[in-house]
């Protein structure tokens, strides 16, 4: 799946590019949230937790739904 960056956390992302994304249910945070396998821009693959992504489905919409909103104005 492809995911776009809304936070770097401190894992070597670009805030607003997309990534190649797995989703692990492996690897999970302290708090039980599931995360993504990446690669990072250093090219390093890890897991990161999948709150600092959206995915690139959901950024579409919500354009479309913004573009729609000003057009009926």
């Amino acid at each position: 799946m492809k995911v776009v960056c809304i936070n770097s956390g401190q894992y070597w992302l670009t805030v607003d590019k997309i990534y190649n994304a797995e989703v692990s249910p492996a690897y999970t945070t302290f708090q039980s949230r599931i995360c993504y396998v990446i690669t990072n821009d250093l090219g390093i693959r890890h897991s990161a937790e999948s709150y600092l992504f959206i995915e690139l489905d959901k950024v579409r919409q919500q354009k479309l739904n913004e573009l729609i909103n000003e057009s009926s104005l």
